[in-house]
């Protein structure tokens, strides 16, 4: 199961709200809300006050389906050309791929990008990258069982600046959050930030004190590519035969499935349900024009990163740090409560 959490108080609400929601699409057995006593009896962190548990939530290990999608493709005869570079696009048709050594011919390209397509002038006010970290602790499932963390429950924070940590095979716990940054293009800050490393270490130390002693033998980092609306987009470009999938906003690894089969009929242009999604070729929701999407995100998720320390520390935030945070939702932005 996936259990969320409640760390604040003022997470409370969205707790009963999505729980109140599974009820009303007529699914009140997949998402149940859990007392502080259940919550802890799954997982027994202080810093929990109660949660829900969505029943049939379940994890994988994303670069071992990845290996096992290409060990099949392989099976099938398809060709996949890793390590090559592609500099360039021309639509045609036929659409033209350029790389360092050659071009590759083909009546339709689809762009699988995720937040590097904030580099694609077609695409790139669709989305603002933001990094998020893990930290990996040493083996201690002593530990593990102490805290009556034995279940293998996925688990996750109510913050905006989500926190996510899940048991590994070994008696470790992966504790990550997405504290990092926002910027305009993909560099370092997404995978050598050693301040986003401290806060994600720092927010694993909160929320598990009896593992004080317990040492973080890694951490590692990345960029999330972060829509309007909080949802993935799925759809095509002019003249028609460049598709694209972008904006999982950290939610890729379900997702990609449906893209597939929404990427498939686009492709070969069936008539299908999954091509009449509301996430299908929808009118876009942009963000403002650099440099502006980078200052705006940048001040914006510090200051949410605030406004929930804050409460989680049970104190009132800031007055302007919390109108900073909330100035999203005001701009008709599906991001931060």
């Amino acid at each position: 199961g996936y259990m969320y959490a409640i760390t604040a108080g003022a997470h409370e609400k969205l707790c009963e709200e999505m729980v109140a929601l599974a009820r009303a699409v007529g699914a009140p057995d997949e998402l149940r809300e859990l007392t502080a006593a259940e919550v802890k009896a799954r997982c027994a962190s202080p810093a929990f006050r109660g949660g829900a548990l969505m029943r049939d939530g379940a994890s994988v290990q994303p670069a071992m389906v990845v290996r096992g999608l290409r060990r099949v493709l392989l099976e099938r005869g398809v060709t996949i050309h890793e390590g090559t570079t592609a500099t360039g696009v021309e639509v045609g048709p036929p659409a033209v791929v350029t790389t360092a050594k050659g071009t590759v011919r083909a009546k339709n390209v689809v762009l699988a990008l995720n937040a590097w397509a904030t580099g694609w002038p077609r695409l790139e006010r669709r989305l603002v990258a933001w990094s998020s970290y893990i930290v990996l602790t040493a083996p201690a499932p002593e530990r593990l069982a102490e805290i009556g963390w034995t279940g293998g429950e996925l688990i996750s924070d109510f913050r905006t600046s989500l926190r996510y940590f899940r048991t590994t095979k070994d008696g470790r716990i992966a504790f990550g959050g997405g504290g990092g940054r926002a910027r305009p293009t993909i560099d370092d800050a997404f995978t050598h930030d050693t301040r986003a490393v401290t806060e994600a270490a720092q927010g694993f130390r909160l929320m598990f004190p009896s593992f004080a002693d317990v040492p973080l033998e890694d951490a590692w980092g990345g960029p999330i590519d972060v829509s309007p609306t909080h949802l993935p987009v799925f759809g095509s470009l002019e003249p028609g035969n460049l598709f694209f999938a972008l904006g999982y906003t950290g939610n890729g690894v379900a997702p990609t499935h449906l893209a597939g089969q929404v990427l498939a009929d686009l492709v070969t242009g069936r008539d299908t349900d999954t091509v009449r999604l509301p996430m299908v070729n929808p009118a876009p929701r942009l963000f403002p024009q650099q440099p502006f999407r980078s200052w705006g995100a940048a001040v914006v998720r510090r200051a949410m990163i605030a406004k929930e320390t804050a409460e989680e520390q049970g104190r009132k935030p800031n007055p302007l740090v919390d109108q900073l945070a909330r100035m999203p939702r005001r701009m008709g932005y599906l991001l931060g409560h």
